[in-house]
């Protein structure tokens, strides 16, 4: 098992050790499968997608404007993006996006 499997895993036992699932990671959990490429919009530097979906299995990036985004334990790739501007991916880059804990830092929302 890797540093970043081995450290997460830990953290997440630790301090959600049961099982949490609200309708939006229930949602992502459905169709969250291993192999996927996830873009993990607004991530920060320590959130990361649902612990019930198979995220050691699927590569992360995450994208958030703040710096510690680069601090993030749950991505394998990280950036810094403004998510109000476009983002510096090709189209069809992900299988399946994850973006939570953002939507209140738009103007005008």
């Amino acid at each position: 098992m890797s540093s970043r499997k081995t450290f997460v895993s830990k953290l997440m036992a630790r301090y959600y050790p049961e099982p949490i699932l609200d309708p939006l990671d229930a949602a992502f959990c459905a169709r969250a499968q291993a192999g996927m490429k996830v873009l993990d919009a607004g991530c920060g530097g320590s959130r990361g997608c649902s612990r019930e979906a198979p995220w050691e299995e699927m590569v992360i990036v995450g994208i958030d404007i703040d710096q510690a985004v680069h601090n993030n334990p749950f991505c394998n790739e990280t950036y810094i993006c403004d998510l109000s501007k476009p983002l510096p991916f090709d189209e069809s880059s992900f299988d399946i996006i994850h973006c939570r804990w953002a939507i209140e830092h738009f103007s005008g929302v």
